[in-house]
């Protein structure tokens, strides 16, 4: 069964949850379409984040949803 999460905040916010970060684009791009999460390159990473949320508390409030995707890291980061 698909697990819900936290729809991000209406009208943006600068709050994020990287849920990953990989070397290789084509694991970032599987893990950001099974999240439904945006790729962010930094350097010769690729990191994998969803949101955006309104507040840390916003985006720690959907960390049990990745979680149960099987994502238990995620971590907020602006």
């Amino acid at each position: 069964a698909a697990v819900a999460r936290p729809a991000p905040a209406s009208g943006g916010g600068d709050w994020y949850l990287q849920v990953a970060a990989f070397s290789s684009e084509a694991r970032a791009k599987a893990t950001a379409a099974k999240v439904a999460g945006t790729i962010v390159r930094a350097g010769s990473l690729y990191r994998v984040r969803v949101g955006p949320y309104a507040s840390a508390a916003a985006a720690r409030s959907a960390v049990g949803a990745l979680a149960a995707k099987g994502y238990p890291g995620a971590l907020p980061t602006r």
